[in-house]
């Protein structure tokens, strides 16, 4: 099982202009899992009305910053 960060940012048309939404999320997925399930994911975590919106930003990468470990002496 991995953690994973999703960011998703969404557009779509509202009366005079448009809204958009951005969703950040982390979300667990076993292994063999796929980025377009992750994206699928993603979107089903966007309001209704954002079904048919365009994708702006899309971004999934493990939640786990990496160990940076002091070098001796400073």
């Amino acid at each position: 099982m991995t953690q994973l960060f999703v960011l998703l940012t969404m557009s779509a048309p509202a009366p005079g202009g448009a809204r958009q939404v951005t969703i950040a999320r982390t979300f667990v997925v076993a292994a063999g899992a796929t980025r377009t399930e992750v994206y699928m994911w993603a979107r089903s975590q966007c309001p209704p009305e954002f079904a048919n919106g365009n994708v702006l930003f899309f971004s999934v990468e493990p939640n786990v910053l990496p160990v940076i470990e002091a070098v001796a002496g400073q």
